[in-house]
C-alpha cells in the first residue's frame, strides 16, 4: 500500500487533505511533515486515524529527511 507525505497538514487545507486521504482504503500510511510532531495540532492529526497517520519532524538535516522519506 502506498505511503503519502503531506506538507502543511497542520493548516486548514492540509488537515482536510489528511481527512480525505485517511478514508481511502488504498492508502497504507500518511506521513505528516511538521516542525514539531509533538505539537497539539500534529497530535490532533494522529487522532484522525492513529494507525496510518504519523507526524514526522521536517527540516533540512539529513536525519530528518531520512525519517520523512524513508521506506
Amino acid at each position: 500500500m502506498p505511503t503519502v507525505l503531506v506538507t502543511g497538514a497542520t493548516g486548514n487545507i492540509g488537515r482536510e487533505l489528511v481527512h480525505l486521504l485517511s478514508s481511502n482504503p488504498l492508502i497504507g500510511e500518511i506521513r505528516v511533515a511538521t516542525r514539531d510532531p509533538d505539537s497539539p495540532s500534529a497530535q490532533l492529526l494522529m487522532a484522525i486515524d492513529h494507525a496510518i497517520v504519523h507526524p514526522v519532524r521536517f527540516s533540512t538535516d539529513a536525519e530528518c529527511l531520512a525519517e520523512v522519506f524513508g521506506d
